[in-house]
């Protein structure tokens, strides 16, 4: 216990800041102590004017204390003068310049990298918790320094857990707090726990009573995604015939073969590439930029909509000679908005005519090894198609159309389209927009229809002219009213070398596609830009907190497995099956593995609660099935997974006529981006409402316990 004048007078003389607010120019303090009711009255001249505010001392002591992390510029002095007019208690005076201050020293100092979007209200909240700790009758202080230090970090971990597990935004978070302080018991507090644990119902108790059950809500973005090999030639200044601006809430932009000799404005070509995508969308913030040698990537979102995201995660696959050349290859870029993950894969793969079977390999490689090192996929064992809920890829694929030079083989007399397209036929139809012929013969068409590679991959109707092998102009050359076929001593055959694909997770809100095209403007590359406009509704953070608690029993049973791909050299595995759930941050339950058996039928019965979370969201997430391969003397490999939408579950709860027998499922199992086996089953559901919970066990029941169900999805 310190003596409270003594407790102030030591700080404001002494501390830093009280130097430097003494300092400043045109301002001048002088302290007048008028010891009634515990208040002191200070007299502020500014600029020649004496100004009157009453304090509290407790809380101008708290300031001064904490104000060691304030901007060197300091405004507490000139704040102090413009709201001397104000009558009335002095405790509301203080707060209101203090929620000023903080907000300048949080929000406007650029030093700041990462903001606190709670720190006015955690300051305020110390403020409060002040106030109740001191003896007002002995003017002692109940809590150090130190204690108050620890207090502040407690807060921040406390508002930032409630953000995450409640699924609020900060701005509704910050009127939460605001209003929960309102109910701070009046009675002193005087130890640390207690007011930690205080600190957790109050603010539980107003997130239930603010936040009743209500369904889910979606947000649609707009979504630009871009893909162009520049063929090492330096682009026109001007991107906008290809990159609209300002039209889209997220920008995903690929580029390969993308090195030139760059201007001496830029230290390489990397920066002058990025630096032109930037230029070209002002408003916007880069989430994440990455090269892999010449192969780019960059995505960028509004301005506003930046801090919204999580989790972000960056990584580079090679499949050029040995997995060891950079020239080819892809850059993964995944992140999360609200509750829902997206990723963009922008890629350049092995070139040829006739080297199909080594894209096909090259695709595999990025889908097995895509996840790797990303943390939000730590302990969860499964490729690149599995980590996210959204992923767009895209780049120069280069799967060509089938076909041959024209001196190989002649025609037979009246065919209008010959047995194996010759190379003048293809460019023919391609100047008449004949495009069907030529489509026919699409190497990946081909293979996404053989059902292997690129299975579960998604395609918008391909309108526009092969974008590959095209005459290249320089820079500073007029762009020509259309682009020409390059003929030279290659005879390239024409190609769609450049596409964009997407795929997402079952149950959740599909991928619309509004144009997909190619921008024939930009002619110095022999390939043409390709552009895809998409919109996706992102699942909101806030919004998931019901009054009404249920608990969800999942029972999963008939489990069996057909022609599964073996993982040991004897053509057998000894198979297991995971049960995951988004809901869940547990490591899944398993059955029993079966011994050297590529069709399993595993008898056991796998069972999954599900507690705390309202129905309508439950909706909105999947069931994650893994088969794996049992080994004694390594780690098990991954033989497949699948996924069964909750909202399929549900619905089949809602029908009295099928909920007795359950919801049949039959997955097609995905490994390392192929198809890998199938696996059946059988999920039935059981529901008990209204499970009581107090809103302080809710708060303090953590992922992995018996008693939460984890943290939420990403």
């Amino acid at each position: 216990g310190i003596n409270a004048e003594f407790f102030f007078f030591f700080f404001f003389f002494f501390s830093k800041p009280a130097r430097q607010m003494g300092g400043c120019s045109g301002k001048e303090i002088m302290v007048k102590v008028d010891d009634q009711e515990v208040h002191y009255r200070f007299y502020v001249k500014i600029d020649g004017h004496r100004r009157t505010v009453v304090f509290d001392p407790t809380v101008l002591s708290l300031r001064i204390l904490r104000d060691k992390g304030m901007v060197e510029k300091t405004m507490l002095i000139s704040d102090l003068g413009s709201v001397g007019r104000m009558r009335g208690n002095g405790t509301r005076v203080v707060l209101t310049v203090l929620k000023q201050v903080v907000q300048l020293e949080f929000y406007r100092n650029p030093r700041d990298k990462i903001p606190d979007p709670f720190a006015c209200q955690r300051f305020c909240w110390m403020v409060l918790v002040f106030r109740r700790a001191v003896d007002m009758r002995a003017h002692k202080n109940v809590f150090s320094y130190v204690e108050l230090q620890e207090l502040e970090d407690k807060l921040k971990e406390i508002f930032q857990e409630a953000a995450l597990r409640f699924k609020l935004k900060p701005p509704a978070l910050r009127a939460i707090i605001d209003r929960a302080s309102q109910g701070y018991p009046t009675a002193p507090i005087r130890s640390m726990e207690a007011v930690v644990h205080a600190s957790e119902d109050m603010l539980q108790d107003r997130i239930i009573k603010d936040y009743p059950e209500a369904p889910p809500k979606y947000t649609p973005y707009r979504i630009f995604v871009g893909t162009w090999n520049s063929g090492n030639a330096q682009p026109p200044d001007d991107l906008s015939p290809w990159i609209p601006v300002g039209e889209f809430d997220i920008y995903a932009i690929g580029s390969q073969e993308c090195l030139w000799s760059h201007s001496t404005a830029y230290s390489d070509c990397e920066s002058e590439w990025f630096g032109r995508i930037k230029r070209q969308l002002p408003g916007y913030t880069v989430v994440r930029e990455r090269s892999l040698w010449q192969t780019r990537l960059v995505v960028l979102v509004r301005d506003d909509l930046y801090s919204q995201i999580t989790g972000i995660e960056v990584t580079t696959v090679t499949t050029g000679i040995m997995n060891v050349v950079q020239n080819k290859g892809a850059v993964v870029i995944g992140f999360t908005i609200g509750l829902t993950s997206i990723a963009f894969v922008g890629s350049h793969l092995a070139a040829h005519q006739s080297n199909s079977n080594d894209r096909n390999n090259d695709y595999k490689r990025i889908c097995e090894t895509g996840a790797e090192g990303m943390t939000h996929m730590a302990n969860k064992d499964m490729d690149l198609i599995a980590a996210f809920d959204h992923i767009f890829w895209f780049g120069d694929l280069n799967y060509r159309i089938d076909g041959e030079q024209d001196n190989k083989r002649e025609s037979k007399a009246g065919d209008t389209a010959p047995a194996v397209l010759k190379r003048s036929y293809i460019i023919e139809r391609a100047y008449a927009n004949d495009l069907a012929p030529l489509y026919a013969e699409d190497q990946l068409r081909k293979i996404r229809a053989e059902g292997k590679f690129w299975h579960g991959w998604n395609e918008g109707p391909i309108t526009f002219p092969p974008t590959y092998r095209y005459k290249p102009l320089r820079s500073d050359q007029a762009p020509e009213y259309s682009r020409v076929y390059l003929d030279d001593s290659k005879m390239r055959i024409p190609a769609w070398c450049d596409r964009i694909l997407w795929r997402s997770h079952p149950g959740i809100p599909e991928v619309e596609q509004q144009a997909y095209g190619c921008c024939q403007v930009l002619q110095t590359s022999d390939h043409s830009p390709v552009f895809g406009h998409f919109t996706i509704r992102f699942l909101d953070t806030h919004r998931h907190v019901p009054q009404d608690h249920v608990q969800i029993e999942f029972m999963v049973d008939q489990l069996r497995g057909f022609d599964l791909v073996p993982c040991d050299p004897t053509g057998k595995s000894d198979p297991y099956v995971v049960l995951l759930s988004t809901l869940s941050g547990n490591d899944g339950i398993r059955t029993k593995h079966i011994n050297q058996n590529l069709n399993p039928v595993f008898p056991d019965v796998l069972k999954f609660t599900s507690a705390f979370k309202s129905l309508p969201f439950i909706a909105t997430q999947v069931l994650i099935f893994q088969l794996k391969d049992y080994d004694t003397l390594s780690a098990d490999d991954l033989m497949g997974h699948g996924f069964v939408a909750f909202a399929d579950v549900l619905a089949m709860y809602n029908d009295p006529s099928r909920r007795a027998n359950g919801l049949d499922f039959d997955l097609v199992l995905n490994r390392e981006g192929i198809p890998a086996g199938r696996l059946q089953g059988k999920i039935r559901m059981t529901l008990t409402e209204h499970v009581a919970l107090s809103p302080s066990a809710m708060m303090k029941s953590r992922p992995g316990t018996a008693a939460s169900p984890g943290p939420a999805p990403t």
